[in-house]
């Protein structure tokens, strides 16, 4: 069962169904940072894309070289714009 989301995590959801491609963590802890009033702090953002990934509303990828891992997050497939 998935929780209620709050604010942020609704804008942060519409912000990335609406992002063509790979989101940028620094970019929409701005933008979103702006937009809702909250936190512009970069892991307040990536905590809340990480639970949305968890809970199956976006999709994240995990690329690993060693020792530097990336992940990335988009939309899932078939999602609305």
């Amino acid at each position: 069962m998935r929780s209620k989301l709050d604010k942020a995590s609704e804008e942060l959801l519409k912000y990335v169904d609406e992002t063509f491609g790979f989101v940028s963590v620094s970019k929409l802890s701005v933008e979103l940072g702006v937009k809702t009033g909250l936190s512009i702090w970069d892991p307040f953002w990536f905590r809340r894309l990480v639970a949305l990934a968890l809970e199956g509303y976006i999709e994240a990828k995990v690329y690993r070289e060693g020792d530097e891992v990336s992940i990335r997050f988009r939309r899932k497939d078939g999602r609305k714009r």
